[in-house]
């Protein structure tokens, strides 16, 4: 190992100790300059630096001079001073996967270095250690996976993620990458995130689950999409149907979650012109090349057509959906039947609390030209006080909007449709009643129908949509409990590296929520009772660091033990750091005099 040291480049130091910091350069040779008389170091060239003012510590290599001397990737060489000597000399200390004093200086064990908040960092690196997530980030993304945590871990944490603030929050809270990075070193880091980077570490994570049995056995996978809103000049920031109701362009993002859990599996981003309806049939051939075995797909009313059945259909996969109303004339004959059976009576389903028809139907589609049959069951729910809310409040809305009429005010845009809908204006100012308009939206109302591939049950089908609020619920805490309601990248290229680090932020955040509400089923009594407040709490936990690579835990209170223990994280106890060969340990108080 020592033979490595020898094997350096020539080598010289530029210590700045204003900024903290000595850089470590290399040269060719040391050319004499007759004119001059004095010899300049040739070809220099900055291969790493060393966190320290002093000079001393570990020498953190450039990434450019790794790719061209691999060998050091995995070595850690510590600078350090010589007091028998009396010079500076290097020694290889370990490899980086262990603590490493960064920053030596003599006589310095009883120097306070740093005071670290470590609560939080425990329960993430707790949840995720055997988690698929950290495999595939690994696998994936084996030489950045550390600093790309480290950001989600601050992403959820701080949930306002500036880049800027990122460096004070590496100095004072334990991560996984504990070099503060700068805002030109993380716009670096998320633009070294690729689109081909996302769709293989889905494609590796999905492996990864089916094997590890991570996804529940009836895979109630829910599919919805949320609007980014932007200012940014991105190629795919367009305006179209905010669902904020602001007035700039946006990016569309496609979340594909799990049910039962509420775990985030996959995204995508999108035009923010293309609808909801549009994005189908790249998402299912997405999600088939990249390896997603089969499940069922449960999407609300504004994905539903024909040719998106289709799509799904012909890949493999299953659906249940909820059918518009404007569109559920495509089953006018089920509705009828429907209608029949709910005038006896005895459709009412009293575990769910509503009246549920169910009719199997042949429904015919194409599959690469062929014409093929496949057995829908089509699913009725109807909710009589609904139906009387809806019809009355249309009532109510019809004599204001004639008053409105007749009295010559004018109309906003909803008015105008509503009027348009169910009133009818003769040529002579007389303002009529439209009554087919009417008894065709009675007709309708309090009625949802659910249209599926595989679920034959109503009871199943209602459960099975009445649970795709976990995408919602994701999109909620992503966009207003994390804040990530803008990308806040400079540019097109650091868009994938910043919604990957977000959705690592995300599946944290929602396996803590999951564990949650599992908790308070179970009548587990709760210290904290929200994903926030638990972290308020944990940050709280934190260690004293000495010079001579003892930690100190500063006492825990009541509140943050039972909340370790709720989620099975050990209490961090006073140690001196693992693998660090401190020749004098302190373990008695020293004598007076």
């Amino acid at each position: 190992m020592n033979s490595l040291i020898k094997k350096l480049p020539n080598i010289y130091y530029q210590t700045i100790s204003s900024r903290g910091v000595t850089y470590v350069k290399s040269f060719d040779e040391n050319k004499w300059l007759p004119e001059k008389k004095y010899a300049i170091k040739t070809n220099t060239r900055t291969i790493g630096k060393i966190n320290s003012g002093n000079g001393a510590g570990l020498i953190l290599f450039e990434e450019s001079f790794l790719k061209s001397r691999p060998e050091y990737k995995n070595i850690a060489i510590v600078r350090y001073y010589d007091e028998e000597q009396k010079r500076w000399e290097l020694r290889i200390e370990e490899d980086h996967s262990s603590e490493i004093i960064t920053s030596l200086k003599v006589n310095s064990k009883h120097e306070v270095t740093d005071v670290i908040s470590v609560g939080t960092y425990l329960l993430f690196t707790k949840l995720i250690e055997k988690d698929t997530l950290l495999e595939s980030l690994k696998s994936v993304f084996p030489d950045t996976y550390k600093q790309l945590l480290s950001l989600a871990y601050y992403c959820l944490d701080e949930c306002d993620f500036k880049s800027n603030r990122y460096a004070l929050y590496a100095k004072e809270h334990k991560l996984p990458y504990q070099v503060p990075l700068t805002p030109t070193a993380i716009t670096r880091l998320f633009q070294s995130v690729t689109e081909a980077d996302e769709l293989n570490f889905f494609s590796h994570y999905f492996e990864s689950l089916y094997k590890a049995n991570g996804t529940s056995r009836r895979r109630f996978w829910a599919l919805d999409s949320t609007s980014i809103s932007t200012y940014s000049k991105y190629l795919d920031a367009k305006f179209g149907h905010n669902k904020q109701e602001e007035n700039i362009p946006q990016i569309n993002i496609v979340l594909l979650t799990d049910q039962k859990t509420g775990r985030p599996l996959y995204y995508s981003r999108f035009n923010g012109s293309i609808p909801d309806i549009s994005t189908v049939s790249f998402t299912f051939d997405n999600l088939l090349h990249i390896g997603a075995r089969s499940f069922v797909a449960v999407m609300d009313r504004g994905y539903y057509s024909n040719d998106n059945l289709n799509e799904i259909l012909s890949c493999g996969y299953h659906f249940l959906i909820c059918v518009p109303l404007d569109k559920v004339d495509t089953f006018k004959d089920v509705l009828l039947e429907a209608a029949q059976a709910f005038i006896c009576g005895d459709k009412y389903e009293s575990a769910i609390d509503e009246n549920v028809f169910t009719k199997k139907i042949v429904y015919e589609y194409k599959n690469k030209g062929k014409k093929l049959k496949k057995d829908l069951f089509v699913h009725v729910f109807y909710d009589q006080e609904r139906a009387g809310a809806v019809t009355k409040h249309i009532q109510k809305r019809r004599v204001e909007v004639m008053k409105m009429l007749k009295e010559h005010m004018t109309l906003d845009g909803n008015n105008q449709s509503f009027a348009k809908k169910y009133l009818i204006q003769e040529e002579d100012g007389l303002i009529r009643i439209n009554n087919e308009a009417f008894q065709e939206a009675n007709s309708k109302a309090g009625i949802f129908v659910c249209v599926s591939d595989c679920i034959g049950e109503g009871k199943q089908a209602f459960y099975g949509y009445k649970d795709r609020r976990t995408v919602e619920d994701c999109f909620n805490d992503l966009k207003v409990k994390m804040s990530c309601d803008r990308f806040n990248t400079s540019s097109e290229e650091s868009l994938p590296g910043k919604c990957f680090v977000e959705f690592i932020a995300l599946s944290l955040h929602m396996r803590i929520e999951y564990l949650l509400r599992k908790m308070k089923e179970n009548g587990v009594k709760l210290p904290h009772h929200s994903v926030r407040t638990i972290l308020r709490d944990l940050q709280g936990i934190k260690t004293v660091e000495f010079g001579d690579g003892y930690s100190a835990v500063k006492t825990i209170s009541r509140t943050q033990k039972e909340t370790l223990k709720l989620f099975h994280v050990p209490e961090p106890v006073s140690q001196y750091r693992k693998n660090i060969a401190v020749p004098n340990m302190i373990k008695h108080a020293r004598k007076p005099h």
